[in-house]
């Protein structure tokens, strides 16, 4: 099992304006198949396409805050240039 710590949208001006999010798609009940789209590509150095898009680095090297600020913005760049939002928020499915 992985664990991932994220940024919450409300405390991104404490991280250089970086957050976590999902991509996604807003949702318009008109058009539900419209909504559905496979996880986008993303096409830069340190993105392996061999693990799930994962950091491809050998695990020594560091990425500086203006490094991890840059590709955090070109992620988000690309996620939006697939017409896809940025999601920071949903509502938990009830417990059954």
């Amino acid at each position: 099992m992985t664990f991932y710590k994220g940024v919450n949208y409300e405390d991104k001006e404490k991280y250089n304006n970086i957050y976590s999010f999902v991509p996604s798609k807003l949702y318009d009940s008109g058009n539900e198949s419209k909504f559905v789209f496979k996880q986008p590509e993303i096409d830069l150095d340190i993105i392996s396409t061999e693990k799930n898009q994962g950091v491809n680095y050998n695990g020594s090297r560091e990425f500086s805050t203006k490094e991890i600020v840059h590709y955090w913005n070109k992620i988000k760049e690309s996620v939006e240039s697939k017409g896809l939002v940025l999601g920071v928020k949903f509502n938990n499915p009830p417990i059954k």
